[in-house]
């Protein structure tokens, strides 16, 4: 399977949907409360059937989606993780930074190819076994080891225990940074712009499985704050916190920190 051909024909639709709503009032209108547990506008609903039925198109797919959840087929060969819309509150207001995410999982739950499209700037960065790649460009995370000098993305935290150990980190940077589309900040990472991003709140598997596969194949390291991995496995499960960080020395450098 051509993954690169085939992510971003499916990702260049669901963009063509969400420019065809974005600053109108028919896209922001909203319609219901996705599977995800937030509140669903038409721009989502209709960029996702567009993904959805690409995919069913394309083979035998299990698709895990943002607003209907889980769609299982009969002897899938591939599991599709799709975000139709991340960074719908940036839509919403206005504020040109949001994304179009797609992750493909093989049988055992393993990523093999990730998408993430900035629908604004057009900017595209795509993961497969070959590496990750921005624009068709190879990228890789950066080689600073120095937290006084480094740039924090800082993700929304949904706790008190979250906030104060991200704060503390704050504290030890240079600067931070926070954007609202959580794939795009990932991706940020992984072309070195960013140092490292902390989110204590809830990311969802539909948030991060793309760009998490990005950001390992640009060399960079992904964990929770305790050091463990995602289990990609178990669609119901959320983690609870993730840190990237553009190389394995910053990484271990801040969950000394944490």
């Amino acid at each position: 399977m051509n993954w690169e051909k085939l992510l971003t024909e499916i990702g260049e639709k669901a963009s063509g949907v969400l420019k065809s709503y974005y600053l109108t009032e028919e896209g922001k209108q909203e319609v219901m409360v996705g599977a995800g547990g937030d509140i669903t506008m038409l721009a989502d609903i209709e960029a996702e059937k567009a993904i959805v039925d690409s995919f069913n198109n394309a083979g035998k797919f299990s698709i895990l989606t943002e607003e209907q959840g889980l769609l299982e087929v009969e002897n899938p060969e591939y599991y599709a993780v799709v975000d139709p819309l991340d960074g719908s509150f940036n839509f919403k207001k206005g504020v040109g930074y949001f994304s179009v995410s797609l992750g493909i999982l093989d049988l055992n739950f393993k990523p093999i190819a990730g998408y993430v499209h900035n629908v604004v700037s057009g900017n595209t960065y795509f993961a497969s076994e070959n590496g990750a790649f921005k624009n068709g460009q190879k990228i890789k995370g950066n080689s600073s080891t120095d937290l006084r000098s480094s740039l924090l993305h800082r993700a929304p935290d949904s706790s008190k225990k979250g906030r104060d150990t991200v704060s503390k980190i704050c504290m030890s940077t240079r600067n931070y940074r926070t954007y609202g589309s959580l794939a795009l900040e990932f991706c940020s990472v992984a072309e070195g712009s960013f140092d490292f991003l902390m989110h204590a709140g809830v990311p969802r598997l539909i948030d991060v499985s793309a760009a998490i596969y990005i950001c390992r194949q640009a060399g960079c390291s992904v964990s929770d704050f305790e050091n463990k991995d995602f289990d990609f496995s178990n669609f119901k499960v959320n983690t609870t916190n993730v840190l990237a960080s553009a190389n394995d020395k910053l990484h271990h450098l801040v969950l000394e920190k944490i």
